[in-house]
């Protein structure tokens, strides 16, 4: 098994209205971002890996889940058996 870190990017289009000839990106920049983001047009979604990693032969099930959770390889592989159950309890996965 292995863990992948991707980079995940979203495309989108919008239209915006600016006021002035003046820092026209900047503006359109910030109109956009202040507008309701289920406004913009869905383009795309790019994948990039950025790493893979081997997991550790020492890996319990519970150490997978935490990974499956979003936990970064990085913690997960400092827990023990019985940390990676606590944390798995503390956020209610069994």
């Amino acid at each position: 098994m292995k863990v992948v870190e991707l980079e995940i990017t979203k495309s989108y289009k919008a239209q915006v209205v600016v006021d002035s000839d003046e820092n026209i990106i900047a503006q359109a920049e910030k109109k956009a971002d202040n507008m309701n983001h289920n406004h913009w047009s869905y383009q795309d979604t790019e994948f990039d890996a950025i790493s893979i990693t081997d997991i550790s032969d020492t890996f319990t099930r519970e150490h997978i889940t935490l990974l499956e959770c979003g936990y970064p390889y990085e913690k997960v592989k400092k827990y023990s058996k019985e940390d990676a159950e606590g944390e798995l309890e503390a956020i209610n996965i069994e």
